[in-house]
Order: structure tokens, then sequence, then C-alpha cells
């Protein structure tokens, strides 16, 4: 379970990326994200670093950050199956709200119970 190739891990999960992207729709390779720079904290200054955003793929991640083992080249052992189990629920459980929002249906109390769990546990695979 714990053995993969993943080297690019993300700190914020690549799937909460997705949902805030600029199109969640493209596919994987194609999703940006705006990113700002601040400039001055003291005076709420920021600027956009590029007006057609970063790609997800590389963004808020670091090499290895949560691999335990390196067992050769391509093979780590570390967390990111593990995480993917969260990362997915978020997913399929934000999807189902938006469109019973779309669709004006009912939102169930134990369908934010759920959405706010899996995002729980995803956010404390923040290290920062």
């Amino acid at each position: 379970m714990f053995n993969n190739k993943t080297r690019n891990q993300h700190y914020v999960s690549q799937v909460e990326q997705k949902l805030n992207s600029i199109n969640p729709s493209l596919n994987r390779e194609k999703r940006r994200i705006f990113e700002f720079e601040i400039l001055d904290r003291q005076q709420n200054s920021f600027k956009l670093t590029d007006k057609s955003g970063v790609r997800i793929e590389k963004n808020l991640s670091i090499s290895d950050l949560y691999t335990f083992d390196i067992l050769n080249d391509s093979i780590r052992t570390n967390f990111e199956n593990f995480f993917k189990k969260f990362e997915d629920r978020v997913e399929v459980l934000t999807s189902n709200l938006q469109k019973k929002l779309e669709l004006k249906e009912d939102i169930s109390e134990q369908e934010i119970i759920d959405l706010v769990n899996a995002k729980f546990l995803n956010f404390l695979r923040n290290p920062l």
C-alpha cells in the first residue's frame, strides 16, 4: 500500500487546487490556478504572478515530502496512496453537493458532515 513511484508530493492536494482552479473541467495536464505574490503584508498589497495561472501538477508540492524510505531510484515508501483515498472522497462529496445545489435539491446534514470530515482529514496532511 505504501510503495509507489510518486516523488512530487503536494502539501495542498491537487483535488483541492482543482476544485478552486480557473477551469476544473480541463484535463489534469492543463489545469491552472491563480497564484499571487505578496508585495507588502502590512498594506495588503499583492500581484498576480501569471495572468494565465500556474499548473497545478507542480504547484504547492515538494519532492519526497511524505516519503519515509527510498527503496531504489523509482520506488518510494510514502503516504500518497493513503492520501489519495481522502482526495477522491473530497472530490466526490464536493461534486455531489454542487450538483444538488444546481438542481436546488435538499442536502442532508450527513452529507455536510461527511464533506467537512473528509476536508479536515485532507487538511491535516499540510505540514505548514
